[in-house]
């Protein structure tokens, strides 16, 4: 995936930028914090805006309420920037 997002972002940049979000535990059990972290070096020196977060533990299992409402803030807040009137509808979580 670095591969690729590194060899096209400038034609990528257009489609994906802003639109990638990845969660991933330094200590995750099948070694997915190695190839995140080297993906979010490349991002990061391109000036790609792309947001990706490494936490210091939670294993495969990050999943938690806690990442679950963080992730839906962020979501409400780009629907509600790019659709005004989504604002007053109101979704239990």
């Amino acid at each position: 995936m670095r591969l690729i997002l590194e060899n096209n972002w400038k034609t990528l940049a257009l489609k994906l930028g802003g639109k990638l979000h990845l969660y991933v535990a330094d200590n995750d059990r099948f070694g997915l914090a190695g190839p995140v972290r080297s993906l979010q070096q490349a991002m990061t020196s391109m000036k790609a805006n792309v947001d990706i977060n490494i936490f210091p533990k939670g294993g495969h299992d990050l999943w938690s309420d806690d990442l679950r409402r963080t992730i839906h803030k962020q979501v409400d807040s780009i629907i509600v920037a790019n659709h005004p009137g989504a604002a007053q509808i109101t979704v239990p979580r």
